[in-house]
């Protein structure tokens, strides 16, 4: 079964944030337990109400004597407005004749309601911490960091392999006089000359009118 106890808050500010109201408690009881006992008040407004929850009188109590009286003594005689959404609790027939009360239109509170523009989701984290600061103090045993270990180097990197070396482009062969006739004569034996190959060497030559 779903445990409903609970508490609801009750937040009103400036536009600019410079004037925050007291941060008001609605709960169940009258007379709640951990607010018993002198030297133990409340530290913020508290109203009750059956199921802890905004109704229109808890707002004609919190109308009356939180936010008039805070409004008169820090605007006085200077106008103000009070801008809510439409719910049912809040009471349209309570009025002033310095703060005009605007309504914003149905469906529309997570856009437009400036207290849903991180200043809920804020008070509630910072009250999350606090809570569990109060939690870890009233452990009996301390709370000890961690012993802290070395870091493990982190893992070379294997250097990047040379490139290959380029081919060596040979060096340029000098150039060289062509044999002599003589000369291919004598290692051949035969010899092609002109397209038409002969025996020997000594007839090419006689052939062509040329001598030894």
């Amino acid at each position: 079964m779903r445990n409903m106890e609970r508490v609801i808050l009750v937040l009103c500010t400036n536009a600019t944030g410079t004037h925050k109201l007291p941060v008001a408690m609605i709960g169940q009881a009258e007379n709640t337990m951990c607010f018993r006992g002198e030297g133990n008040p409340c530290p913020l407004p508290f109203f009750n109400q059956k199921r802890a929850w905004m109704d229109k009188h808890v707002y004609e109590r919190w109308w009356n004597t939180e936010f008039l009286p805070a409004v008169h003594q820090r605007h006085t005689g200077a106008k103000s407005a009070l801008i809510m959404d439409n719910a049912s609790t809040h009471d349209v027939n309570l009025s002033a004749e310095d703060v005009e009360i605007l309504f914003l239109p149905p469906n529309s509170t997570a856009v437009y309601q400036s207290m849903d523009a991180g200043v809920i989701a804020w008070l509630k984290r910072r009250y999350k911490g606090r809570l569990l600061e109060i939690l870890v103090r009233s452990l009996p045993v301390p709370l000890v960091s961690p012993p802290s270990f070395p870091k493990p180097n982190p893992p070379r990197t294997p250097s990047p392999e040379p490139p290959p070396p380029l081919p060596q482009t040979p060096p340029p062969l000098h150039h060289r006089q062509p044999p002599s006739w003589r000369h291919m004569a004598s290692e051949r034996g035969m010899m092609s000359c002109g397209g038409c190959p002969l025996s020997t060497y000594s007839r090419c030559m006689v052939r062509h009118g040329r001598r030894l």
